[in-house]
């Protein structure tokens, strides 16, 4: 039995990807072969320039990829993933899928049955979990994997390999050959200790790097829990979950003990010799002051290297931010989203207060943490007024640095139903770009307006207000201002 994941990145972003070096690792560790095929870095794509938008804008620092060996590749995708099948003739190619990369993925499948009818396919991610019924329903997909991967691939896997039924794999959906859908409910979450070290043997060297402030680190993408506790109207965490709750499974955050998320680490900083650690949980501090506690210790002591997290204003105080000082943590990234206390409520289902989220970055400055802040813009009803509202609690915040993306009306989530509902988009609208372009339309404010907003939001935040003006004309799109703005920036 040989299985090819496929590693789907329509941008210019390396790491080695949290889901994908799981799965790989659990199907190896059962003794089936495993191969990466990587969609990275193809002229071709049509979200290739993303990530110069947000160095253009001054969310990311400029960076030279080519520092770290990335070649541009002017080749065919579908051809080389064509001739790799060719090649090393696995029996079942794996697909994880955002809704950004949705399409990219169904491309290469396509290609894959038009040329290799017998080699079956399998997507899971979110966007399958989000939409299974249109994703099952494409000819070039055989199966989906709705929820947790980990232990319904290797059933899958073994069924295959043994030539047994795959009908009854829970979070398995499959097509019988004339084309009737079974639709198998799904199994209790995985327990968080019970799974393997990541494996990154197999993926390119490139992806062992990733960008911070302007430099090049060895980095490992690691995940500490699961199950976010928030229910934010633009994001599709409320979804999975009401997901589970129809196969009568009420999820709740869980996380690894601290024990076997060091022993993660330690595997990765001996045999792939990292430097730096991002914790991908989107709310990294969901969890007992006391598990922090015995977390920090183990982690000076056997880990001890700079780290990042992503947690919630709410999440913060005194105490958990001197922890993670101690423990080597150099920068906190929080939300503030919108500067609009009741906007926020009403429309994203984030009911923190503006003191809150302000108190919360000083306690991280004063523990000599950097603090960055997310903010999103180009949402419904927004206008140049609401988004100055963003901007000025930002100044109050004082981050130390700046994240931000222009909506984008994911499916399942209460905010694109919204949108649909007042007809800002069609009901089959396709999201594009990755926060870097309007997606909705707007009546208060046009998608120039709100380029310029994006490209000069930083710089609103950075400077003196007597400089407004200047940075007002910096929202044009010349020569002139694009220059201003990298000088700025």
């Amino acid at each position: 039995m040989k299985v090819m994941f496929v590693l789907l990145n329509d941008r210019k972003r390396t790491l080695v990807p949290t889901n994908l070096s799981l799965l790989k690792s659990i199907v190896h560790n059962r003794g089936f072969k495993t191969r990466v095929f990587d969609t990275s870095f193809y002229i071709e794509h049509e979200r290739f320039d993303e990530e110069d938008k947000k160095e253009k804008a001054g969310i990311f620092k400029r960076i030279d990829y080519a520092t770290i060996g990335v070649k541009i590749k002017k080749t065919s995708l579908a051809n080389d993933f064509l001739r790799d099948v060719a090649n090393w003739q696995p029996d079942l190619v794996a697909f994880s899928v955002y809704s950004s990369t949705y399409n990219l993925g169904k491309k290469l499948a396509s290609a894959l049955k038009e040329h290799k009818k017998d080699v079956l396919t399998i997507f899971g991610g979110i966007h399958v979990s989000i939409e299974p019924e249109n994703v099952i329903s494409e000819p070039a997909i055989d199966f989906i994997c709705l929820g947790e991967g980990e232990e319904a691939l290797i059933e899958l896997c073994e069924n295959l390999s043994k030539k047994k039924s795959t009908e009854n794999i829970r979070n398995i959906w499959s097509k019988r050959d004339n084309g009737d859908i079974i639709r198998n409910p799904l199994r209790l979450p995985i327990n968080m200790d019970d799974l393997p070290v990541p494996n990154w043997d197999g993926f390119n060297l490139i992806h062992h790097y990733a960008p911070y402030r302007g430099k090049f680190l060895k980095t490992a993408l690691v995940e500490f829990s699961r199950v976010c506790p928030f229910n934010c109207a633009y994001c599709g965490n409320g979804v999975l979950r009401n997901l589970y709750l129809e196969s009568g499974i009420k999820t709740n955050t869980r996380h690894k003990s601290p024990e076997k998320f060091i022993t993660d680490l330690k595997y990765l900083k001996q045999n792939y010799g990292i430097e730096f650690v991002f914790i991908a949980d989107g709310t990294f501090l969901s969890f007992p002051t006391r598990i922090l506690e015995d977390l920090a210790k183990l982690y000076v002591k056997e880990i001890n290297l700079p780290f990042f997290i992503t947690t919630t204003a709410s999440s913060i105080n005194k105490k958990r931010a001197l922890l993670l000082k101690e423990m080597g943590c150099i920068s906190v990234n929080m939300g503030i989203e919108n500067g609009d206390e009741d906007y926020r409520r009403e429309f994203l289902s984030r009911p923190g207060s503006d003191k809150t989220i302000i108190a919360a970055f000083k306690i991280v400055r004063e523990a000599g943490i950097e603090a960055r802040a997310f903010n999103i813009i180009g949402l419904p009803f927004e206008t140049r007024n609401s988004i100055f509202k963003t901007i000025e609690l930002n100044r109050k915040c004082k981050p130390h640095s700046t994240s931000l993306a222009i909506f984008v009306p994911y499916p399942g989530t209460q905010l694109r139903e919204l949108s649909i509902e007042k007809g800002l988009i069609d009901e089959d609208h396709e999201v594009i770009g990755d926060g870097t372009v309007p997606n909705i339309r707007s009546d208060s404010i046009s998608d120039s307006e709100l380029m310029g907003l994006y490209n000069t939001f930083c710089l609103y935040i950075k400077v003196p207000k007597i400089m407004f003006p200047l940075i007002r004309f910096c929202e044009k799109d010349n020569w002139l201002s694009n220059k201003l703005r990298w000088l700025f920036n």
